[in-house]
């Protein structure tokens, strides 16, 4: 008898299944839509580029952006003026924002629009991909490569 070899589900191979012997191993189940939701929410959060820099994207960086962009767009519609002003915020410093790399970016109350409208376009984006896949039949097997997903840039 050959070697045995260790199945993910902990079975062993070679072994006997009603009498006969079973040498290969079994297909990997089909992926399903449940599989590529867990993808899709997996690479909305994995961060995201705007104006070169990597942000965050998690739940609370998402919260934040979100929060800040509509700050902005409240204060440009209050004030045009501070449009172009990095002190839109009315705090006693420039407005900015830490980016992946921990350099506080400063950003004017436009720039945090555009923010906060790239971070929703990444989630979109991500989310129409994922709508894509899933009407596919079957989904692909290799769902998960980079050539189904917007690229990150």
């Amino acid at each position: 008898l050959p070697l045995q070899e260790a199945l993910p589900d902990g079975r062993m191979l070679p072994e006997y299944v009603d009498g006969e012997l079973v040498t290969e191993l079994p297909a990997p189940p089909a992926p399903t839509s449940a599989d590529v939701n867990a993808e899709r929410d997996s690479r909305i959060a994995a961060r995201f580029v705007f104006g070169g820099k990597l942000y965050d994207f998690d739940m609370k960086a998402k919260t934040n952006i979100s929060g800040a962009a509509q700050m902005a767009f409240m204060a440009t519609v209050a004030q045009p003026a501070l449009a172009t002003s990095a002190m839109w915020n009315g705090g006693s410093a420039a407005f900015s924002w830490i980016a992946n790399d921990n350099s506080a970016v400063e950003m004017t109350a436009q720039t945090v629009i555009a923010f906060g409208r790239a971070a929703a376009g990444h989630e979109q984006a991500h989310i129409m991909a994922g709508r894509a896949i899933k009407d596919m039949s079957p989904i692909p097997a290799d769902f998960k490569t980079d050539s189904y997903w917007p690229a990150n840039e």
